[in-house]
């Protein structure tokens, strides 16, 4: 307990006795285990964990529970986490989890997410050992399911299916609509957004009356086409046009631009009667301009004067306005057109843009980042390795890598893409190789063969000798003819095969020999 406070001393992991709670925060490092009746894991947000074991990312003798606005990626030969007697759930944040040969995830329990980004992968063996539980979200989602590891063909999952997919996603979702207001007509697609963050698209509505286009309103604020925000709920977006100044006139209606910035704007109006005594009624702030409005339905009046309230500034007395299409400026004394943009504060968005980290051909989730600074520090890569590769190697950004940790100038939207080390080319990877193009070529067994190898996956070793063995005895040697480049970026290796079919049915090991 003298340490939990800091347990590694780079104040990325922490331990809470009373609350039974491991914090992590940038934690990169080997497995966790835990042989406690729950294991209670906390993400801090907007951090990146890496959790790698020989056999297991998170191995518990009784159930784990993840929760918190950060990222891990825990991975194990056999599991990415495994709760032996208890249940696995995720709640919130981002899970990315590789069980190579077994279960990404493996509870004896139940599997629960709710509200959490979660990808389970296995490549040889099945992502996830039971149906997933996802009654608990709060949000809408989307599955995906593959039986390829790397999500090829991934469709919705369908959970009798389970104990084929390789491939695992659910992940909760924003949706960003478009509507005509009462002055347009059209239909523009929803944005679908994970991470929430969107660029508003150009607007395609068609007004009735041919103005233009000014700016998107979603009822409190108001953004122009481009700009780039995020959002952390459902939202819906109207157009504002050119002639109404985001504020369409409305009959019976008088309008204040508050330029001068009172606090309040009242308006009191008389003759021959008042509408109410002084200091008359509370006009009512147009949400993201600058526009007071009064909704007058009695009348009718000769004269208004626009005040701050008891005591407080006033204009002088006006004539009544009789067309509801101006407004008053407090500041200047003129009566203006209520249109022209007049009165608007659009967001300034300038100087964001959109980060968008990619897996590279493995897979798994990390957010976007939107960001303001110009300025963007490299995380750890916490997506899942391809197959076949074996560590991540660099972030890429046009062609040039950097290292986790290397800050990097933004000046525009960027992409980022995970680069990855190519595995050497194995005892094991020569075995399936082998049976499998035996079992595709049953019955028509010759002595010489060829197999194309995809050089860009495997670092392929050249100048041995390939032995074929049955539990028995020596089946037969493969001797590999030099390598040959060959379309598509394969290496095209020949070989002599001595043995029958039938010895070639047994075959159950490939190994590697130096000649």
């Amino acid at each position: 307990s003298l340490n939990c406070d800091d347990i590694l001393g780079d104040k990325t992991a922490s331990y809470d006795i009373d609350a039974n709670t491991l914090t992590l925060n940038g934690y990169t490092g080997g497995a966790i285990t835990s042989s406690l009746d729950t294991l209670n894991v906390y993400l801090t947000d907007n951090s990146e964990n890496l959790i790698s074991g020989d056999d297991y990312g998170i191995y518990s003798e009784g159930s784990v529970i993840i929760s918190g606005g950060g990222t891990a990626i825990a991975s194990g030969k056999q599991n990415g986490i495994i709760a032996v007697n208890g249940s696995i759930d995720v709640k919130d944040g981002v899970l990315n989890a590789l069980g190579e040969e077994s279960f990404a995830l493996s509870a004896n329990g139940t599997i629960s997410i709710c509200d959490a980004v979660v990808t389970a992968v296995s490549h040889k063996g099945t992502a996830l050992n039971s149906a997933p539980q996802l009654d608990g979200f709060t949000k809408t989602y989307d599955t995906m399911a593959s039986q390829n590891a790397d999500g090829a063909g991934a469709e919705e999952y369908v959970s009798e299916n389970n104990g084929l997919y390789k491939y695992f996603k659910v992940n909760p979702y924003y949706t960003v609509s478009f509507s005509p207001d009462g002055k347009s007509s059209g239909v523009m697609d929803s944005i679908k957004t994970v991470s929430g963050i969107i660029t508003l698209p150009e607007c395609t509505f068609i007004n009735n009356d041919n103005n233009p286009f000014d700016f998107w309103s979603d009822g409190t604020k108001y953004y122009n086409a481009g700009a780039k925000l995020a959002v952390d709920a459902d939202v819906s977006f109207t157009p504002c046009w050119e002639s109404s100044g985001g504020a369409a006139a409305e009959d019976n209606t008088v309008y204040c631009l508050n330029s001068a910035g009172w606090n309040n704007v009242y308006a009191y109006c008389w003759s021959p009667s008042p509408l109410s005594g002084w200091p008359g009624v509370k006009m009512q702030n147009i949400v993201g301009t600058d526009i007071w409005k009064l909704t007058i339905t009695t009348g009718p009046y000769e004269n208004i004067i626009f005040h701050a309230g008891n005591g407080g500034a006033q204009t002088s007395d006006l004539v009544y306005p009789t067309d509801s299409k101006v407004m008053y400026n407090n500041s200047t004394g003129e009566w203006t057109e209520l249109g022209g943009g007049v009165g608007y504060s659009p967001e300034d968005t300038s100087g964001r843009n959109i980060i968008t980290l990619g897996a590279g051909g493995g897979t798994g989730y990390m957010s976007e980042v939107l960001d303001e600074s110009g300025t963007y520090t490299l995380p750890q890569c916490a997506f899942i390795r391809p197959e076949n590769r074996s560590t991540f190697k660099a972030w890429s950004i046009g062609g040039t890598e950097y290292q986790p940790g290397d800050t990097i100038t933004v000046s525009e939207d960027t992409v980022i893409s995970a680069v990855w080390e190519r595995g050497v080319f194995s005892n094991a990877d020569a075995t399936e190789t082998v049976k499998k193009y035996r079992d595709e070529n049953k019955g028509d067994f010759a002595n010489s063969y060829y197999v194309d190898i995809d050089n860009g996956l495997y670092i392929i070793p050249t100048g041995l000798k390939w032995t074929v063995t049955n539990d028995q005895n020596d089946v037969g040697d493969l001797t590999f003819s030099a390598p040959q480049v060959s379309g598509g970026g394969t290496v095209r290796f020949g070989f002599i095969i001595t043995g029958t079919e039938e010895e070639l049915n047994k075959v159950q090991k490939v190994e590697l020999n130096a000649q």
